[in-house]
């Protein structure tokens, strides 16, 4: 998991494991291994995204 920052569990977002939108082939011949997190993942579509350019809040780097 990557982290930016300060851990902060609210801000947490988890996208769908296997979102078709995404695209990626896993070669799993037993299933995956899910954590309780990752079982409950959003599809990117419905995901609520932040915003990261630097004119937003969330993107301004060095004001917190």
């Amino acid at each position: 998991y990557k982290c930016s920052d300060i851990y902060h569990p609210e801000s947490e977002r988890t996208l769908m494991w296997n979102d078709p939108s995404i695209g990626i082939e896993w070669p799993l011949s037993d299933g995956p291994t899910l954590s309780e997190k990752d079982r409950h993942g959003t599809l990117l579509a419905e995901a609520d995204c932040f915003d990261m350019t630097p004119d937003s809040p969330a993107g301004a780097v060095g004001d917190a």
